[in-house]
């Protein structure tokens, strides 16, 4: 069995900035000795690429409490699922859609031609916000990533007017096929610890299958908090560096990571590698 993870990552196919064989050969360059490429609603493929193991992956969009939107990774999908196609379909679709009137309000507000940058220069199949920070930040209209989210994006206000699949339709649909749906990045959606709570006590009721124990850089006080709150449920632990760009100074310690997780129930216990 292969010690070093890292569970979530994405390529240029969605917001990622490296294309998939720039990835293989970065995660190698980290030590990493089995990856899954969860790029949003696209589903990755099982394989083995210069002698690092392909976990089949994906991260998909859903609505949960209060028009909240979360995100669940499907990983180790063993079986084709066109309820699962279906799905994903579905999400892009309303990705495209989102994307149009991101661009639209972005032009109303004086940072004309987003979306033609963002085609031309990543020709993404999904879509996201993130490509349209960076193409502030790349025309100058914003000094980084957050201010252009902060001071630009997030005055769009557009979230009520998707209808993402809710949480026991993902489920579902990676359950259908064969897959283990895990809460990604449980501390990212600003929840309270009570709301994070219900959060997991309802994916447990679903039957889903585990939580991001490990998501980017994060302590081991925060990874703690994470199993106290989900121990009760019998969630599996799963960690990924939601990897987008190389940054020097925050390398995700994958062996680290992986240590720390051998003392739950990792995700990938029963995997066949």
């Amino acid at each position: 069995m292969p010690n070093i993870f890292d569970l979530h990552m994405h390529t240029t196919a969605s917001d990622g900035c490296f294309l998939f064989e720039q990835l293989i050969s970065y995660m190698k360059n980290l030590g990493i000795e089995v990856i899954a490429i969860t790029d949003h609603d696209i589903l990755s493929s099982k394989g083995n690429v210069d002698g690092i193991v392909l976990v089949p992956g994906v991260e998909i969009t859903t609505s949960w409490s209060s028009n909240s939107e979360i995100h669940i990774l499907g990983l180790n999908l063993k079986e084709k699922s066109s309820e699962l196609d279906e799905l994903l379909e579905y999400n892009r679709n309303i990705r495209r859609n989102r994307a149009e009137i991101i661009d639209y309000h972005l032009e109303k507000f004086g940072y004309p031609g987003s979306l033609k940058y963002i085609v031309e220069k990543y020709s993404p199949q999904s879509v996201g916000r993130l490509h349209f920070a960076r193409f502030l930040k790349d025309r100058n209209y914003a000094k980084n990533i957050g201010e252009a989210f902060k001071n630009i994006i997030m005055k769009i206000n557009i979230k009520d007017k998707f209808d993402w699949p809710n949480l026991e339709e993902v489920i579902r649909a990676i359950q259908s096929a064969k897959g283990q749906s895990i809460i990604a990045h449980p501390l990212k959606y600003g929840f309270k610890t009570k709301e994070i709570n219900y959060l997991i006590k309802t994916f447990s009721e679903l039957n889903g299958d585990g939580i991001e124990f490990i998501s980017g850089n994060m302590t081991y006080k925060e990874m703690k908090l994470i199993n106290e709150l989900s121990k009760p449920y019998g969630l599996l632990a799963s960690m990924g560096s939601d990897f987008h760009v190389p940054r020097t100074n925050k390398v995700f310690n994958a062996s680290k990571y992986s240590k720390w997780l051998n003392n739950f129930i990792p995700v990938w216990l029963e995997w066949d590698l």
